[in-house]
């Protein structure tokens, strides 16, 4: 016990990790339930590792099973998702076949589908991607002047008490699209600041790996170029070209190179750089995809995720003091909202909650720094935090399957009804769902059966206790605010200059100084 506190109270990160670790392995999922966005990518990681060939011919009978559309199997068959997520998995799904098996994981009709051991090790990706989000708020928080303690009270908030928790435990490519959107917020921000070439390339490698996973994301290219924009000094306009210039180069060498991967593999499976396999629907009105965001019982952002509301007065507050980015952190949030309101598949099919709008979470966290460190908001934050552990714990608990299983197959109801009608609704129904099926859980389905309740109520209390010793450790996060200075004096090597008269930043028009 002596040993554990002292490690709680000297590196409290590695206890919350740690923690965070079992928690989403209390939950992790398994292949049971998988949809064809998951079998798919897992079919392009298994051929690249085992045939060397982007071709998933070979698969294409058993993905037939998930309902993946109609392919001459005379005609090379290609994946319609970005090559990200496969490419992502590729360690995880390598690692599994050093352990020689001859256990398969099962399509829906019972056939053989890929190695066991490889497949559970991949469906492991989202929970490893998922800390690395975590890891990546707590840096971003404390980056942007709040004392560790607020940073990981954060990004502890974030990881038991929004969709992240659960969707931890799918291979969907939301989880890694929301590690790679806060690691280019990360590295812009500290980018910005201390013009680090290396913050650069960095920031625009996070933009080409969302770009790779998802290639609406090639729409936020204009926003951390704007951000990085130097303030126009009319009377030397050709230094501040040279600044943009000079701002820019690191960014655009990191997103090109994400950029020209995306599009040789588009010309590759469908002969032309523009196709990218998706199929057609973008341009409805957005409207009704907005407004269920907000208030539908099955796809609201706030319902699934009640902390978020603290995003709206604690943005206000982060903007007084950090405009420029307040703007820019809020442009990468609420893009995908707009973007996919016009898509005819806004609601994400048969998912849970909101899925599309799963990687802005993490960012609008950030806007709840500014209250932590506010006693007055402590009973909302509390609250809210509350509820929000509890909506996840309920999340996790039934098979999303079964869910749609019951009321699209049985009661034959329609996705509008489910979207908008609150019987029909995926909160009114998830409970239901889980006490007539089984758990969504490998590490319960090895334990004896036992009553819902008690099953459920064990989940929760185990939940609760790990939850407990990660607030702890993030409560032995030091209260000191890193100076001004901090990033510099633990780097030793020269930032990037791209005006002698500028600060060390590298960039004129600095932000006011941090401690202000």
């Amino acid at each position: 016990m002596i040993r554990l506190t002292s490690i709680g109270r000297q590196r409290p990160f590695l206890v919350i990790g740690a923690a965070l670790l079992m928690l989403y392995g209390l939950t992790y999922h398994g292949f049971i339930g998988s949809v064809i966005d998951e079998s798919m990518m897992l079919g392009v990681t298994a051929q690249i590792a085992d045939a060397h060939t982007l071709q998933i011919n070979p698969l294409y009978p058993q993905l037939l099973e998930w309902g993946a559309p109609a392919a001459d199997p005379a005609h090379p068959i290609y994946s319609k998702y970005g090559i990200g997520q496969s490419l992502l998995d590729l360690p995880l799904y390598m690692l599994g076949k050093l352990i020689p098996t001859q256990l398969y994981a099962r399509t829906p009709t019972d056939n053989p589908f890929l190695p066991l051991i490889p497949l559970m090790l991949s469906m492991g990706l989202g929970s490893f991607v998922t800390l690395l989000t975590v890891f990546g708020v707590y840096k971003t928080v404390h980056l942007i002047d709040y004392s560790a303690r607020t940073a990981a009270l954060i990004a502890l908030l974030y990881a038991v008490t929004t969709l992240a928790w659960p969707y931890a435990k799918r291979f969907y490519n939301e989880p890694s699209t929301a590690c790679a959107l806060i690691g280019l917020v990360y590295f812009s921000i500290r980018y910005r600041r201390v013009g680090w070439f290396r913050d650069g390339l960095a920031a625009g490698a996070c933009l080409s790996a969302a770009i790779l996973l998802r290639p609406t994301s090639v729409l936020f290219i204009p926003l951390p170029l704007l951000y990085m924009l130097p303030m126009l000094n009319k009377a030397v306009v050709q230094k501040w070209i040279a600044a943009c210039v000079r701002a820019w180069l690191p960014l655009l060498i990191g997103i090109g190179a994400g950029v020209l991967i995306m599009l040789g593999y588009n010309a590759y499976r469908f002969g032309s750089i523009f196709e990218s396999g998706y199929e057609p629907g973008f341009g409805r009105a957005p409207w009704e995809a907005l407004i269920c965001y907000v208030v539908s019982p099955s796809r609201s952002l706030f319902l699934f995720n009640p902390i978020l509301l603290l995003a709206i007065p604690g943005g206000w507050l982060l903007s007084r003091r950090l405009p420029r980015e307040t703007l820019y952190v809020l442009a990468i949030s609420v893009l995908p909202a707009f973007v996919y309101a016009t898509w005819w598949a806004w609601d994400g099919g048969a998912t849970l909650g909101p899925r599309f709008l799963v990687p802005s979470i993490p960012l609008l966290m950030l806007f709840a720094a500014p209250l932590i460190e506010r006693p007055r908001w402590r009973p909302a934050l509390i609250g809210l935090g509350v509820v929000g552990f509890g909506v996840q714990v309920l999340c996790n608990l039934p098979l999303t399957s079964d869910f749609y299983l019951e009321l699209f197959d049985k009661q034959h109801v329609t996705p509008n009804a489910v979207n908008w009608q609150f019987n029909d609704s995926i909160i009114a129904n998830l409970w239901t769902t889980y006490t007539t099926h089984r758990i969504d859980s490998t590490i319960f389905h090895l334990l004896p059966a036992s009553h819902p309740i008690l099953t459920a109520a064990l989940v929760t209390a185990i939940s609760a206790l790990l939850c407990g010793l990660m607030l702890w450790a993030a409560l032995g996060e030091t209260l000191r605010v890193r100076p001004p200075d901090a990033i510099l004096s633990n780097d030793h090597s020269e930032p990037v200059t791209l005006r002698e008269d500028t600060n060390h930043d590298g960039l004129p028009d600095r932000l006011p100084d941090r401690t202000s």
